[in-house]
């Protein structure tokens, strides 16, 4: 296994211990998830309201994960397209952190809101993503070797 790999396989076994551990309130990473799956199906709120969009957005990344994480297990090389979308689902993750941070600006008391799953399921994306910039890139992405800067010699 090498390093990208095993990284890799951190990132997973953080993944799936995160929605057994309490994220948010006292609600485990399983009760978040089904939640942004209630919002998603327009259970828990309004369909194409910002906050459908939002909660969507947990509901892909959630998804995507394993995805992102068999590919790198799977191939030898990873993509631009690859590695977008593990830090496009990191910033997503990211961001209730980032929401929560603002919110207890206001009010302290909601910063304590956020579990230790949300911080392992946020570590768990930042695994994620470094792996993927970790791994070689394909090879229509690779640097072009460098030409030798010497003269040819005239005598």
């Amino acid at each position: 296994m090498n390093k990208p790999q095993k990284i890799t396989a951190t990132a997973l076994a953080a993944f799936i211990a995160s929605h057994f551990l309490r994220s948010y309130e006292e609600g485990s990473g399983f009760a978040c998830f089904r939640f942004c799956w209630g919002m998603m199906l327009g259970e828990n709120g309004q369909v194409l309201s910002g906050g459908w969009f939002y909660y969507s957005g947990f509901v892909v990344a959630n998804t995507a994960f394993p995805i992102l994480a068999l590919l790198l297990l799977r191939r030898q090389r990873t993509s631009r397209a690859t590695r977008a979308a593990a830090v496009v689902c990191w910033l997503q993750v990211f961001s209730w952190g980032a929401i929560n941070a603002v919110t207890a600006i206001r009010s302290p008391s909601e910063f304590a809101n956020l579990g230790v799953g949300y911080y392992v399921w946020l570590a768990a994306f930042t695994l994620l993503a470094a792996a993927h910039f970790l791994k070689t890139p394909t090879s229509s992405e690779a640097p072009a070797p460098e030409q030798s800067a010497e003269l040819p010699q005239h005598t």
